[in-house]
């Protein structure tokens, strides 16, 4: 029977139905009651625990996962797995089975094995991002980790895996990149305007400088023919003066 029984003291009891026989013959019963208040109190402590860390973990802001060391599914949250009957389905289950039944791609399920494996090895924890295009098109990021619990003696017992939702943060880090993008090249653009500038005043006192000197060039070659021009004058009115006297001379014969 297995009855449970419990008393105005509190105190529980499992009552079983013993029937007895000799030679065959029925030869009356026996009532069994064993106290099961310890057990029992501990059991639903247990439960009552059990239920208020699910509570915990079902209402968590990520995808929560337990497995166990060969990567079957202990636990999923409505995160991972919105379906309470896809949820039931996938205790017990392996990480490609919970891919192709979520309608993950193939490289999630490497990528999800080959971290549990390098936990599993190393025993440490492992990150890493995915990148999931839902039905409708939209690109979703996320931000996974595994980590290793482990036994007294240090053998692996769990891996826990949880991922959270980054796509937002994501959206941020890309407008953040083309903005810096933007910033570098408006400081390139000002950079080529600047030195353009300053290759332009170079260029514009080389040649103010190559003016000046010719201008001083030409001054001295100017002044050297202007004295030169003089000389010849002189001698041109020397030599008209030396004419008119000689012809003065002739008349005078």
């Amino acid at each position: 029977l297995n009855e449970e029984l419990t008393l105005k003291s509190g105190q529980i009891y499992s009552r079983d139905f013993i029937p007895l026989f000799t030679d065959s013959k029925y030869r009356g019963y026996l009532w069994k009651y064993t106290d099961i208040t310890r057990n029992k109190t501990i059991g639903d402590t247990f439960d009552a625990q059990r239920r208020f860390f699910e509570q915990i973990l079902n209402n968590l802001p990520a995808e929560v996962v337990v497995c166990d060391h060969e990567h079957r599914y202990l636990f999923v949250n409505p995160k991972a797995v919105s379906n309470p009957e896809h949820r039931k389905w996938i205790i017990g289950k392996g990480n490609e089975e919970f891919c192709a039944y979520t309608n993950r791609p193939k490289t999630l399920a490497d990528n999800r094995n080959n971290a549990f494996n390098e936990v599993k090895r190393l025993k440490v924890q492992q990150e890493w991002e995915e990148t999931l295009t839902l039905p409708d098109g939209l690109t979703k990021y996320y931000l996974w980790r595994m980590y290793p619990v482990l036994s007294d003696k240090g053998g692996l017992e769990i891996v826990i895996g949880y991922g959270v939702d980054i796509t937002e943060r994501k959206k941020i880090e890309d407008h953040l990149k083309i903005a810096k993008q933007e910033a570098d090249l408006k400081s390139r653009q000002k950079d080529f305007e600047r030195q353009k500038q300053e290759a332009a005043k170079v260029l514009e006192q080389a040649y103010a400088k190559k003016m000046e000197e010719a201008e001083k060039k030409f001054e001295k070659e100017a002044a050297k023919f202007a004295k030169k021009l003089q000389a010849a004058e002189r001698n041109l009115t020397n030599k008209i003066k030396l004419v008119q006297v000689n012809n003065s001379s002739v008349k005078a014969q």
